[in-house]
């Protein structure tokens, strides 16, 4: 397989500008690599960069020691799965797997060999005479897979692969792929927007916005330490609360919220350029798994609100509470009584799952 170094990558484009803004990046052989980020942050131009579709501005690109920048996307060795999974319906799947290898004059026998393992990874073997137009849309997926890894790529490249598909269908195919990954150890780039995707599937994470990388971290890492106010509030259901320190005692800090309250943190849960010096700003994070309704003895770190909204989801009750810092979020789980809307609720920002992030948004 391949490592992947992106140094100092730019590119613009006429009417967008600058979607892809001096990104460093080494993308370890074996890794399961996924740049994460909202729509328009450039983590599809960074891939199509990657692939050879598009050419950077400025900057390289190496696999391993080689310097692929200028290379055509043909010599790259690497295997593509897009959004548009691009089969033919007309086509049996093992027609569709092996279509490529046809094009590149394999010999039948190593062809036909070739097909049967892959569909066999990808759990279609039984489909391998089916029309494409026959299968379901998380079968089709797979196909587009075993097409790409019919060629035994040293890399393998996905843009947003199962964003067609519902929602119980993209579990099961988060399963398979990170069974699949675990099979054949193939680096891995993975683009998408979707958070779950990317903590469930991951060895690391690239958390992109507005052309740049704002972290690069394991998915614990990027989840629960986060490194700026961006990645806090994209990551999850997680409220951000500017805050000024009061002061420090000991290993923990008193923060000023904007209701003049109070909330007491701990200096060591904090990100790199974080400073509790008096005056300081700061921006002091607590997800809404972590805030819980107030008992009669909780006195510190609390906050009164009223439900403005409550959302069963199954495993827990999704609230927003209209309060003097703003709109908070909790998440209620277990046993707790469910809140109706308009109804007064007195809850707990608990100090230790307090996390402050530089107070720059």
């Amino acid at each position: 397989m391949v490592s992947v170094t992106l140094h100092k990558l730019r590119k613009s484009f006429s009417r967008s500008g600058t979607v892809v803004d001096g990104i460093d990046l080494t993308i370890a052989d074996g890794e399961f690599f996924t740049l994460l980020g909202p729509s328009g942050c450039g983590k599809s131009t960074t891939l199509r960069m990657i692939a050879g579709f598009e050419e950077p501005d400025e900057g390289t690109i190496h696999f391993d020691d080689r310097n692929v920048t200028y290379a055509p996307a043909n010599k790259r060795d690497v295997g593509l799965v897009f959004q548009n999974y691009a089969l033919f319906p007309h086509m049996s799947v093992a027609r569709n797997v092996g279509f490529g290898l046809d094009v590149r004059k394999v010999q039948r026998a190593e062809a036909d060999r070739r097909i049967a393992d892959v569909l066999g990874q990808v759990g279609l073997a039984a489909q391998a005479n089916a029309r494409v137009d026959e299968l379901s849309g998380g079968q089709q997926q797979r196909v587009a897979l075993a097409r790409a890894l019919v060629f035994r790529p040293q890399l393998l490249l996905l843009d947003e692969p199962m964003s067609n598909l519902d929602a119980k269908l993209r579990q099961e195919m988060r399963g398979a792929l990170r069974d699949l990954h675990a099979e054949t150890g193939i680096t891995s780039v993975y683009v998408t927007h979707d958070q779950a995707e990317a903590l469930a599937m991951s060895t690391r994470i690239a958390v992109m916005n507005t052309a740049i990388v704002h972290q690069v971290g394991t998915p614990d890492e990027v989840y629960s330490r986060p490194l700026t106010a961006f990645v806090a509030g994209f990551l999850g259901r997680n409220n951000l609360l500017d805050a000024t320190v009061r002061g420090i005692e000991g290993e923990r800090a008193t923060l000023t919220l904007a209701d003049g309250g109070a909330l007491v943190v701990r200096t060591a849960n904090a990100a790199p350029g974080v400073s509790f010096e008096t005056g300081s700003a700061v921006i002091a994070t607590v997800r809404a798994e972590s805030v819980r309704p107030a008992g009669p003895a909780d006195a510190a770190n609390t906050v009164t609100g009223t439900v403005a909204d409550v959302d069963f989801i199954g495993y827990s009750l999704s609230c927003e509470l209209d309060t003097p810092l703003g709109r908070i979020k909790v998440d209620l789980t277990g046993t707790h009584a469910r809140p109706e809307r308009g109804d007064s609720l007195r809850v707990v920002l608990p100090e230790e799952a307090a996390y402050c992030v530089p107070a720059e948004r």
